[in-house]
Protein backbone atom coordinates (compact mmCIF):
# COMPACT_ATOMS: atom_id res chain seq x y z
CA UNK A 1 0.00 0.00 0.00
CA UNK A 2 1.27 3.46 -0.91
CA UNK A 3 0.16 6.51 1.11
CA UNK A 4 0.26 10.06 -0.21
CA UNK A 5 -0.02 13.42 1.50
CA UNK A 6 -0.47 16.81 -0.07
CA UNK A 7 -0.44 20.34 1.33
CA UNK A 8 0.01 23.86 0.01
CA UNK A 9 2.80 24.46 2.52
CA UNK A 10 5.68 22.09 3.17
CA UNK A 11 6.09 22.20 6.94
CA UNK A 12 8.60 19.34 7.03
CA UNK A 13 6.31 17.25 9.27
CA UNK A 14 6.34 14.47 6.69
CA UNK A 15 9.97 13.71 7.62
CA UNK A 16 8.84 12.32 10.98
CA UNK A 17 10.53 8.90 11.54
CA UNK A 18 7.26 7.54 13.00
CA UNK A 19 5.53 7.96 9.63
CA UNK A 20 5.90 4.83 7.47
CA UNK A 21 8.32 4.86 4.53
CA UNK A 22 5.35 4.11 2.25
CA UNK A 23 4.21 7.71 2.81
CA UNK A 24 4.92 10.16 -0.01
CA UNK A 25 4.44 13.91 0.51
CA UNK A 26 3.96 16.52 -2.21
CA UNK A 27 3.58 20.28 -1.92
CA UNK A 28 0.77 21.26 -4.30
CA UNK A 29 -2.29 23.41 -4.82
CA UNK A 30 -5.48 21.51 -4.02
CA UNK A 31 -7.28 23.21 -6.89
CA UNK A 32 -4.73 21.76 -9.38
CA UNK A 33 -3.43 18.43 -8.13
CA UNK A 34 -0.54 16.97 -10.16
CA UNK A 35 -2.05 13.48 -10.40
CA UNK A 36 -3.86 11.78 -13.28
CA UNK A 37 -7.60 11.12 -13.25
CA UNK A 38 -8.73 8.31 -10.92
CA UNK A 39 -5.22 7.94 -9.48
CA UNK A 40 -6.27 7.16 -5.89
CA UNK A 41 -8.56 4.44 -4.59
CA UNK A 42 -9.45 6.59 -1.59
CA UNK A 43 -9.13 10.34 -1.04
CA UNK A 44 -9.39 11.98 2.40
CA UNK A 45 -9.77 15.72 2.82
CA UNK A 46 -9.79 16.73 6.48
CA UNK A 47 -10.49 20.24 7.77
CA UNK A 48 -9.55 21.95 4.52
CA UNK A 49 -12.66 23.01 2.58
CA UNK A 50 -13.56 25.68 5.11
CA UNK A 51 -10.36 27.57 4.19
CA UNK A 52 -11.47 28.20 0.60
CA UNK A 53 -13.80 31.06 -0.34
CA UNK A 54 -15.25 28.84 -3.08
CA UNK A 55 -14.55 25.14 -2.40
CA UNK A 56 -16.26 24.06 -5.65
CA UNK A 57 -12.96 23.72 -7.56
CA UNK A 58 -11.45 21.75 -4.69
CA UNK A 59 -14.36 19.29 -4.72
CA UNK A 60 -14.10 18.82 -8.48
CA UNK A 61 -10.37 18.18 -8.19
CA UNK A 62 -10.79 15.69 -5.32
CA UNK A 63 -13.40 13.81 -7.32
CA UNK A 64 -11.20 13.88 -10.42
CA UNK A 65 -8.28 12.11 -8.73
CA UNK A 66 -10.50 9.70 -6.78
CA UNK A 67 -11.42 6.31 -8.20
CA UNK A 68 -13.65 5.03 -5.42
CA UNK A 69 -14.18 6.51 -1.96
CA UNK A 70 -14.03 10.16 -0.98
CA UNK A 71 -13.97 11.17 2.68
CA UNK A 72 -14.44 14.80 3.70
CA UNK A 73 -14.35 16.18 7.23
CA UNK A 74 -15.31 19.78 7.82
CA UNK A 75 -16.64 21.75 10.80
CA UNK A 76 -20.38 22.09 11.26
CA UNK A 77 -20.26 25.83 11.74
CA UNK A 78 -22.45 28.84 11.02
CA UNK A 79 -21.07 32.03 9.59
CA UNK A 80 -20.23 34.65 12.20
CA UNK A 81 -19.01 38.11 11.32
CA UNK A 82 -16.19 37.81 13.84
CA UNK A 83 -14.33 34.52 13.71
CA UNK A 84 -10.84 33.74 14.87
CA UNK A 85 -10.38 30.51 12.94
CA UNK A 86 -9.68 31.85 9.42
CA UNK A 87 -12.61 29.96 7.89
CA UNK A 88 -13.95 31.33 4.61
CA UNK A 89 -16.67 28.74 3.92
CA UNK A 90 -19.20 27.46 6.39
CA UNK A 91 -21.22 24.26 6.53
CA UNK A 92 -23.98 24.73 9.12
CA UNK A 93 -26.31 22.05 7.71
CA UNK A 94 -25.93 18.58 6.27
CA UNK A 95 -27.17 19.75 2.87
CA UNK A 96 -24.54 22.51 2.78
CA UNK A 97 -21.92 19.78 2.38
CA UNK A 98 -23.92 17.04 0.61
CA UNK A 99 -25.19 19.38 -2.12
CA UNK A 100 -21.67 20.71 -2.70
CA UNK A 101 -19.97 17.32 -2.99
CA UNK A 102 -22.89 15.78 -4.87
CA UNK A 103 -22.02 12.07 -4.96
CA UNK A 104 -24.99 9.83 -5.82
CA UNK A 105 -24.06 7.34 -3.10
CA UNK A 106 -23.01 8.93 0.17
CA UNK A 107 -23.45 9.08 3.90
CA UNK A 108 -23.04 12.18 6.00
CA UNK A 109 -23.20 12.40 9.75
CA UNK A 110 -22.28 14.77 12.52
CA UNK A 111 -19.37 13.53 14.65
CA UNK A 112 -18.15 15.70 17.53
CA UNK A 113 -19.09 18.95 15.79
CA UNK A 114 -17.73 17.98 12.37
CA UNK A 115 -19.45 16.72 9.24
CA UNK A 116 -18.10 13.31 8.25
CA UNK A 117 -18.95 12.75 4.59
CA UNK A 118 -18.25 9.51 2.75
CA UNK A 119 -19.10 9.33 -0.94
CA UNK A 120 -18.65 6.85 -3.76
CA UNK A 121 -17.22 8.68 -6.75
CA UNK A 122 -18.67 7.62 -10.09
CA UNK A 123 -17.00 10.28 -12.19
CA UNK A 124 -17.22 14.02 -11.83
CA UNK A 125 -20.81 15.19 -11.59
Amino acid sequence: MQLYGCDLVNTGKHNNPQIPAAFSFLQADLEQLPYPDKYFDTVICSHTLEHFADPTLVILELKRVCRNRLFILTPCQKYFYFTLDEHLSFFPTETSITDLVNCRQYSCRLVDGDWFYEGIVEGVS
